[in-house]
């Protein structure tokens, strides 16, 4: 995928919708009546750094340096699914990452739920800015979904370990 490290073979976009077709299912278990009360999907790819249009970049519009195998942000996927099935039961949703290091796909999906804008490189030193919007069900998704990721956060984060992200694009102390 050009970041060095994740290959992909004929088989890597099935993979890939399988883990998240899993959160998908285990969110659609958890609501049942008398299921369980708790799921956990070991997938892999885990999907935490696919961004909502793939590969993420930060704020001056450098990618990330790795996709860490991930093709398909499978929790981001899970959690707009229960967002949009289940919007007249469940009132918020939190994501959880507790990998061993800063899950910015996850973090940017999450942020990128606010219309904001973003500066982004067209090469031979132009940059453009352009409109980063993508809702999972309405206009309150932005007080209703959030994101604990850690433990690599980024330069922002006053503590320096685990950083909550509202979508209102501010960070919070968990």
């Amino acid at each position: 995928l050009g970041d060095g490290e994740t290959n992909i073979c004929s088989s890597s976009f099935h993979a890939a919708a399988v883990c998240a077709g899993a959160g998908c299912y285990a969110v659609d278990r958890v609501m049942q009546i008398g299921g369980p009360k708790r799921v956990f999907v070991p997938c892999r790819p885990p999907g935490h750094h696919a961004g909502p249009s793939g590969q993420v970049a930060d704020d001056a519009g450098r990618l990330s340096p790795s996709q860490g195998f991930c093709l398909l942000n499978s929790v981001a996927i899970a959690a707009a699914y229960a967002r949009y099935n289940y919007k007249g039961i469940l009132q918020r949703i939190a994501i959880i990452d507790f990998d061993a290091h800063y899950g910015d796909g996850t973090a940017a999906c999450v942020m990128n739920l606010r219309p904001r804008y973003r500066l982004r490189n067209a090469g031979f030193g132009v940059q453009f800015s352009t409109l980063s919007y993508k809702p999972w069900l309405d206009e309150t998704d932005p007080e209703n979904v959030s994101s604990l990721t850690g433990p690599t956060p980024p330069s922002d984060c006053p503590l320096g370990v685990l950083c909550l992200h509202p979508l209102a694009g501010r960070r919070v102390l968990p």
